[in-house]
This record gives structure tokens, sequence and C-alpha cells, in this order.
């Protein structure tokens, strides 16, 4: 990421494009090479995941080496200090665990209940295949800051942001329900099948909704950040958490006699749960002064 930032600052977010682009190729290239070798399962999956994030990271490193070992490079802020460095990030370090700690809380709630292998597969697969279908939004939050900071004009911002949401809700909404393409998705390319299948495309669905929040949320954690106050985000995040807690009780208790019972809960607790943070982000940034504008 801190490569990355480099790239981004340094006006050649082209290179991410690469670096993103080489890590997925070598990601698949590697996953054959391994299955080839004899490697099964999860041995085979993060061998090919450790493997080609080493490679990308020694990619990125090659293409930004110019720009690291840049001496000519000035700040035109004042001179900070590593204290002041220390207060922005903290709040920052805190809103990295608690999203962080989502997935596993969700995965030993679902081990309590009914058939938890297929429970946690589905949540797991179906939440994997929702964030590579919205790989778009996901550097959505680095561009508005980026272009914020820059002084781009905000509402453009906004726009192309939300276009992007929108864009990617599209591509959600088809592949939730349009028949040929999720079977071709989720079967033909994932091999899922009965229960496993239908668990698996009940949890795509209860987030196919969700890109255009997810984009909102991106914003207005943008505008926080660019405000030089981070604190906000920690309110955001214990929110959040106290959102899961309630909906993983809840969705237990009244979702408890329906079919696919432990992916109505996962869907359920990750959808509500995306969608109550970019709430409360816009609850906590909609008081911060919208920054100085120039037109692009």
């Amino acid at each position: 990421m801190h490569l990355y930032a480099i790239s981004i600052v340094s006006s050649k977010s082209s290179l991410i494009w690469i670096g993103t682009v080489f890590g997925f190729i070598t990601t698949f290239l590697l996953a054959l090479l391994f299955f080839l070798l004899g490697f099964e399962g999860y041995e085979l999956g993060m061998s090919a995941f450790t493997y080609s994030l080493v490679l990308e990271t020694l990619l990125i490193l090659f293409l930004v080496r110019k720009f690291i070992l840049d001496l000519s490079s000035k700040f035109v802020k004042d001179i900070f200090f590593v204290g002041d460095l220390f207060k922005f990030f903290i709040p920052l370090l805190f809103a990295a665990f608690i999203p962080a700690f989502t997935m596993p809380a969700v995965n030993a709630c679902l081990t309590r209940l009914d058939n938890p292998e297929v429970s946690i597969s589905a949540v797991n697969v179906g939440f994997g295949i929702f964030g590579a279908v919205s790989f778009t939004i996901n550097g959505c939050q680095s561009t508005i800051l980026s272009l914020i900071s820059n002084g781009y004009n905000y509402f453009k911002i906004k726009s192309f942001s939300y276009f992007v949401g929108f864009f990617t809700l599209f591509l959600c909404s088809l592949i939730a329900w349009i028949n040929p393409i999720n079977n071709l998705i989720f079967s033909g390319l994932f091999s899922l099948e009965g229960e496993l299948f239908e668990s698996t495309l009940i949890v795509f669905r209860m987030l196919s909704f969700l890109p255009p929040f997810l984009v909102m949320e991106q914003l207005y954690v943008g505008i926080i950040m660019n405000s030089k106050s981070t604190n906000p985000i920690i309110y955001i995040n214990i929110c959040r958490f106290i959102v899961l807690i309630i909906t993983l009780a809840s969705g237990i208790l009244i979702f408890k006699n329906f079919e696919s019972y432990g992916a109505i809960v996962g869907g359920s607790a990750w959808s509500i749960t995306l969608f109550f943070e970019a709430i409360f982000a816009w609850i906590f940034a909609r008081k911060i002064k919208k920054p100085n504008i120039k037109q692009s």
C-alpha cells in the first residue's frame, strides 16, 4: 500500500493498474502451476496468493524506484512531528482492526448453526465473488482523497464516485438475478452445486445492492481524512461493530426456521453492517466543511 501511495502522489496512477493486473494474472498462473505440482485445497490457494503478492510487491517496488530515491521532492506543508502522525494514524489502526474482525466474528457465529461447513463456505465464497465483481470500488477512497487534497472540484469527484458505484450495482444485479449469468459464474466457474450453490447465491444477492453505499462510505471517510481529524473514524467503526453484533444476534432468532439459515444470517450481517457503516460515515462527515475546491 505504501508503494501504491507513492505512485498516486507521483501522478503515476497507471502503475496501480499494472501492479493489480500483474497480481491477478500471476495468482491465476501460480494456482495452475501449483495444481500441476500436486497442491490441493488451502495449500494451493495460500501458496498462489502469497507468492503472487510477493511478486506484485517486487514489481511495484521496481516501477516506483525512481520516486522513492527522488531527493528533489519537498514538502510544501508546515513541518510536522511524529506525534502528529501518531495522533492521525491511531484512529485509522483502530478502524482497520474492527473490519478485520468482522469475518472471524461471522464465522464464529456460523459454526454454532446447522451445517456450518456449508454456511461458512457460502458466506466466504459469496463475499469473495462480490469483492471480485466490485473491484472498481476498491480504489475509490485513495483516489477521492488524492483528488480532494489536490483541489479538484468536489462535486465532480462525488458524481464520478457515484457513477462507479451505480455501474458496479448494475453488474452485481446482472449476476445476482439473471439465471444464465449466475449459473455460469457460480456453477460453471466455481463448480458450486446443490445447497452450496443456493446458499452462495443468497449471500451474493444480499450484498448486491451495496456498491453505491460502499462508494458513499469511501467518499465521506475521504472527507473526514482530508479534514486531518480521524477521530470520527473510531466512532464510525464502534457503531459498525454494535450493528454487527445486533444483526448476528437478531438474525439467529429471526431466520432460524428459514432454509439456508446460516447463509441468510451471515449474508444479512455483512450487508446490513456495511450499509450502516455508510450511513454512519455520512452522519459524522455531514458537518465537516467541504474542502475548498477549484475547477479541474
